[in-house]
């Protein structure tokens, strides 16, 4: 059995890094105040799909006469479409994704629409800027935003 998961996770690392351009780590920080981390990997010059983790400080428990921040996780994918080609310094994109939103006891599936620009700076590194609107898939009134600030590395094969 112990062969097998590791078997499995061998293939699960290494299959992205033979069927794509490039890999993409960023770390971004945005409103609320949040934190996210995102792994994408470059399936062409234009498409990339990506997992992310963040973190939301927007919750609060009062103990006694203090008050703790507490914070959310988010885990996610999305799919990225760049508009210009790799070779443009400058780069607006549109991802959508769906997120799930751990805080508070409760598990909330959210659906992620983000629209951005990413500069390169070098090669491999670039800043970027985005807007992205969360929607609760069971509730789609119920909405928010989020503006991010960041910077990436980029790895080509």
């Amino acid at each position: 059995m112990k062969k097998n998961v590791v078997l499995l996770f061998v293939v699960l690392v290494t299959l992205p890094v033979f069927s794509s351009m490039a890999i993409d780590l960023d770390a971004r920080i945005g409103t609320g105040p949040s934190a996210m981390i995102i792994a994408s990997w470059d399936i062409s010059s234009n498409l990339s799909i990506g997992a992310s983790f963040g973190a939301v400080f927007t919750g609060a428990v009062q103990t006694g006469s203090t008050t703790i921040q507490t914070p959310s996780y988010t885990v996610g994918i999305r799919a990225t479409y760049n508009f210009l080609p790799e070779t443009s310094r400058i780069r607006p994109y549109a991802a959508i994704g769906g997120t799930l939103d751990f805080g508070g006891g409760t598990v909330v599936p959210l659906l992620e629409t983000t629209l951005g620009i990413r500069t390169e700076v070098t090669p491999n590194i670039y800043l970027l800027g985005e807007a992205a609107a969360y929607f609760r898939i069971t509730d789609i009134s119920d909405w928010y935003w989020r503006a991010r600030l960041g910077i990436g590395f980029h790895f080509r094969f």
